[in-house]
């Protein structure tokens, strides 16, 4: 990503689950865009805080598992993610912090004359 006029634009940020796996999150709408639609592949599973406004949180998932038997056997690694999401969220400072998550294959993008970054429409969530 490239900022007109102010250089590189930060990374995205990258963490490790407990069990290594890789967690991506965006810093902004730009940012969430790519992470949701350039990074993340189908079988990926999208965080992102209930309600209100934060990062795009994707737990990448090697591409030979099958997302839900990942899901219910990597519990701590989607705990995490789920973290991830409400930390970089409005709600960081909130006791409770509600995380919706669903495989990548279940968002959709807002039709045109109403989208902006960071937008998406969940079809199925958890």
């Amino acid at each position: 990503v490239q900022a007109r006029g102010r250089g590189k634009a930060p990374e995205f940020m990258r963490f490790r689950s407990p069990s290594g796996f890789e967690v991506v999150a965006g810093r902004s709408s730009k940012q969430n865009d790519r992470v949701t639609w350039g990074i993340a592949k189908d079988k990926d599973v999208w965080f992102h805080a209930r309600g209100i406004g934060g990062s795009h949180v994707v737990l990448i998932i090697p591409s030979s598992k099958d997302e839900e038997a990942f899901l219910k056997s990597h519990r701590e690694d989607v705990l995490f993610a789920a973290g991830v999401a409400a930390f970089y969220s409005k709600g960081r400072l909130d006791t409770k912090v509600d995380v919706s998550y669903t495989p990548r294959r279940h968002l959709r993008q807002p039709p045109a004359r109403v989208r902006r970054p960071g937008m998406v429409m969940m079809t199925k969530e958890k």
